[in-house]
């Protein structure tokens, strides 16, 4: 085969048993992986079943196009197969850091990547595709002897996925990662990560990131030491959105939810028609812990969303 041209076979046996030495050797970072990224490749080398709930920009879709590069380039022959809820997150995060990593290679890796296929042979490639324009029976047309499948924004994938993905579970040797936020406490995600769901959990807090904890930040592209401090001071510790984007905990339902956070988390990829004339609501909050909102919508969208805290009424008045 054309791969096993430039590729010997005891290199490839030591990059699959060293998925760290690998990702050295293909440069995929001049600082190298974090303590948290190390431990979730180690946990899909070493576990059928990994689950990562994460903060916002600690680099868990980084890890997870090196796992799938790794993956199709040491197990001869494999099939990766990714999903997210939308086209937009499967082309712009994590095939785009395929493509990335894949292009910067400091070695040739083979094959050829378009913008969510990388193929190295006829039926040896990875593909990525979104929930919402997929047939779940289609998950039956990839078995392989070596598989891994990578849910990316798991949260907003739906059970009917997550029930046609385990159709691919059947094969020798196959490895399933999924990672995402804790938006949905109802999801299948959120399912998978309590005890006893035969899932590896990996939780990555704000307070995890090698900036936060260094002080200052040395890893650029993660998440800003301050971060924590200032969505503190934003939010408050005791909000739903603390817990969720800085400490990954799933929210808890409760009366004061008008609306879940996941069904406002998933209208954020729907597109509406900028029509219509343009109106203004307003909810005061005044002095007590809420915000008061501004919101302004041209038709069925959304154009501007303004939030302010702690401010008397004629201070509103002015700002709408």
């Amino acid at each position: 085969r054309e791969y096993k041209l430039f590729r010997d076979k005891i290199q490839i046996d030591l990059w699959r048993e060293y998925p760290l030495k690998f990702f050295e050797d293909i440069g995929v970072s001049s600082l190298g992986l974090w303590e948290k990224q190390k431990e979730i490749v180690e946990s899909v080398k070493k576990n059928e079943r990994t689950v990562v709930v994460a903060t916002y920009d600690v680099g868990k879709t980084f890890i997870a196009a090196c796992i799938a590069i790794w993956f199709l380039n040491t197990f001869i022959p494999s099939k990766v197969i990714t999903t997210a809820p939308t086209g937009r997150q499967v082309k712009d995060l994590l095939w785009r850091e395929i493509r990335s990593i894949h292009k910067r290679s400091r070695i040739p890796l083979g094959g050829r990547v378009l913008t969510q296929y990388y193929e190295i042979e006829e039926d040896w490639f990875a593909v990525g595709f979104s929930t919402d324009e997929y047939d779940p029976d289609k998950f039956t047309g990839y078995h392989q002897e070596n598989v891994l499948v990578i849910f990316d924004q798991a949260s907003g994938i739906g059970k009917n996925i997550w029930d046609a993905a385990e159709g691919l579970m059947t094969s020798p040797n196959v490895r399933w990662l999924a990672i995402g936020n804790a938006t949905d406490p109802n999801s299948e995600f959120a399912k998978n990560t309590k005890v006893g769901s035969g899932w590896n959990t990996i939780k990555i807090t704000a307070f995890d990131s090698p900036n936060v904890k260094a002080g200052k930040n040395i890893y650029p592209g993660l998440l800003s030491y301050d971060w924590p401090k200032r969505m503190e001071k934003q939010w408050g510790k005791n909000s739903q959105m603390y817990k969720m984007f800085v400490l990954a905990e799933f929210p808890r339902e409760s009366p004061e939810n008008l609306i879940p956070y996941a069904l406002v988390e998933a209208s954020l990829d729907k597109e509406a028609e900028l029509d219509g004339e343009i109106q203004v609501g307003v909810d005061v909050a005044e002095f007590g812990n809420d915000f008061t909102s501004i919101v302004v919508r041209k038709g069925k969208t959304i154009t501007d969303i303004f939030l302010f805290s702690k401010e008397n009424p004629m201070q509103v008045v002015g700002r709408v």
